[in-house]
């Protein structure tokens, strides 16, 4: 939870990952963040919004990094953007398949 000027909401980094150096931060220690809306929280209107840290500086030293966050978040959708391609490979195949087997049957009778 980070307090400003606007409200107190809550930060995340992403996967939640613990960065070295986060444990030293205090209640009450001034940070600057570089945060992400979490577009996709539904309990918005109960929980509160949600963002997720980019960049994170406390005592002049950062914390996180963007350039280390971004690596992480492209690595894990790069990963799953392979899961996802390869399901819609199978899926294509399997209609390609459902497709002449029609056929071949509409043929026959």
């Amino acid at each position: 939870m980070i307090e400003s000027d606007k409200g107190t909401y809550r930060y995340s980094s992403y996967y939640g990952k613990v960065w070295p150096g986060m444990e030293l931060i205090q209640p009450g220690d001034r940070v600057q963040v570089l945060v992400e809306r979490d577009r996709l929280n539904k309990n918005e209107l109960t929980t509160g919004k949600k963002y997720y840290i980019w960049e994170l500086i406390h005592n002049d030293q950062v914390v996180v990094a963007y350039d280390d966050v971004r690596d992480l978040v492209e690595g894990t959708e790069t990963t799953v953007n392979k899961y996802v391609n390869g399901i819609l490979i199978a899926s294509a195949i399997f209609l390609i398949f459902a497709y002449i087997r029609k056929s071949s049957i509409l043929r026959e009778k």
